[in-house]
């Protein structure tokens, strides 16, 4: 006779019937992957950056641009050898810069359409795009909510601040700087999330992007500091010390590859640093308390620029921004606050 189908089976003599699990269904975990956000973000976001910034594909070679393109022979030449191995645009009378890949940009941008800026124009506010992306993926790398990542993502990418970076095309040093750090950064959280040879391959990931953002610009030397405080940030269970010894192979190899590239440009260039200049430092010829007063008066500067950015500048050359002589001063007394 056949059984309902409403009915309860009876096991078979002899068979062992399988407890039933008395545990919750797990609810479906959200990823954690470095780099996992939805396309649809990072299109939000690039499309702002490039909305934004499209007004500047107009713009000519203006200011610094004259020295790093029109009148830099290896850029013009296609000189390869020349841009890794000679300061890369100024010279002795403006202090030593060497950033090749930036230079190298600037090269094969000139191959493709000579001096006519539009192009190099629109590689800059392609870069801007991309810089801002990388923006939305380490902040959702660093596990915040979906409407903060986005919302980081979209301040940055829209803010006038970045102006003189974009709009100059010289400005691409900062650019090519950024997007390695950022890349670096995301490469760094990806080790986390790996294993073994994984983990190995996504920390040599991260130097090499972090060597590469410095051949963009120096000042991306500042990574391992960074990612220093943000792992002690992410971290809040454990000491510091702890976090630190236990990453201190990872921060070797970042510390590894700004020891290189400070060897390479020191090869290149004689100094670590480019030498004294009035027009593009007139702070380092001024009395030492002079000059600290100032350097952190410059300090709330940078602050007031980033919340309220009424007030831009091309050029914050010699005598634009002047000397701070008294602890009075009220852009000294601002960077004060601002540091503390």
């Amino acid at each position: 006779m056949p059984r309902s189908r409403g009915k309860t089976r009876t096991p078979a003599r002899g068979a062992v019937e399988r407890p039933k699990s008395t545990r919750p269904s797990a609810a479906p975990r959200r990823t954690r992957r470095p780099g996992g956000v939805p396309l649809a973000w990072a299109a939000v976001v690039a499309t702002v950056a490039t909305a934004v910034y499209a007004n500047s594909l107009g713009g000519g070679l203006l200011y610094d641009d004259v020295n790093a393109i029109r009148g830099n022979a290896v850029v013009i030449d296609g000189d390869v050898a020349g841009i890794l191995t000679t300061p890369s645009w100024w010279g002795d009378g403006r202090g030593h810069l060497w950033r090749p890949l930036t230079t190298l940009t600037f090269a094969l941008d000139h191959a493709l359409y000579g001096l006519a800026p539009f192009g190099y124009h629109v590689v800059n506010v392609a870069l801007h795009a991309v810089v801002s992306v990388l923006v939305l993926v380490v902040f959702a790398a660093e596990g915040v909510g979906p409407a903060v990542a986005v919302g980081a993502a979209v301040l940055f990418a829209a803010h006038p601040v970045h102006t003189e970076v974009v709009a100059n095309i010289v400005g691409r040093a900062e650019l090519l700087a950024a997007a390695g750090f950022f890349l670096a950064w995301w490469c760094w959280r990806a080790a986390d999330a790996a294993v073994g040879t994984r983990a190995i391959g996504w920390v040599a990931a991260a130097t090499a992007a972090y060597f590469f953002a410095m051949l963009g610009k120096e000042n991306a030397v500042a990574l391992p500091a960074v990612l220093v405080f943000a792992d002690v940030l992410r971290a809040r269970e454990r000491p510091w010390t702890e976090v630190v010894r236990g990453r201190a192979p990872r921060y070797a190899a970042l510390i590894g590859a700004a020891v290189a590239f400070t060897a390479l440009r020191i090869a290149v260039t004689g100094r670590v640093t480019p030498t004294t200049d009035l027009l593009d430092n007139p702070l380092s010829l001024l009395p030492l308390g002079s000059r600290l007063m100032t350097a952190i008066a410059v300090v709330g500067l940078y602050a007031l620029r980033l919340v309220f950015p009424l007030r831009l500048s091309a050029d914050y050359s010699y005598d634009q921004i002047p000397a701070v002589t008294s602890p009075l001063d009220a852009g000294f007394v601002a960077g004060l606050a601002v540091i503390v």
